[in-house]
């Protein structure tokens, strides 16, 4: 049998403002190449990697953004910046729940961002580490619109993320 493996994600953002939903974001991801890679060590070299079991969704500022890149780490990622004006003290859980096989998973409750100065969002990245501002982990994936997002201090981002691998 020949097949190609596929892996991919869909983010969907429902854009609060004063309880009423302005607008709704929704964005194909970008898988990074040390996650590809990820996937193959942890699955064929055993005792190599350990898998992460934590993950958590940022966001990216449209300040200074530049671009993402496939070899971005959460280390080095010289085209973005993290997005860190919201009142949550840490990324956000996200949480995937196995939704249908043979491999979709989502977070069955939405990440929560309430924005706390005014800014715009470029995108959303998921790593393992919760460190608001951080650059340990490991960075799983990017997503970015083809504009910012402007929000104002007391918006609300809810965020689901699904993430699919096919043949």
């Amino acid at each position: 049998m020949i097949g190609n493996l596929r892996v991919g994600g869909i983010l969907q953002i429902k854009h609060i403002r004063n309880g009423r939903q302005i607008a709704k974001y929704r964005k194909h991801n970008d898988v990074t190449d040390s996650g590809l890679q990820y996937i193959c060590r942890t699955m064929f070299q055993a005792g190599t990697y350990s898998p992460y079991k934590d993950w958590y969704m940022g966001l990216i500022d449209s300040a200074a953004y530049s671009g993402v890149a496939n070899d971005d780490l959460m280390p080095i990622h010289t085209g973005w910046a993290e997005f860190e004006d919201y009142s949550e003290a840490a990324r956000q859980a996200w949480v995937p729940t196995l939704l249908s096989s043979p491999a979709t998973f989502s977070n069955a409750s939405a990440c929560e961002f309430t924005i706390d100065a005014a800014g715009d969002v470029k995108g959303m990245f998921i790593a393992s580490d919760d460190t608001l501002g951080g650059t340990a982990g490991f960075l799983w994936a990017t997503a970015v619109f083809g504009s910012a997002i402007e929000v104002l201090n007391a918006d609300v981002f809810r965020c689901q993320y699904e993430l699919t691998a096919s043949r």
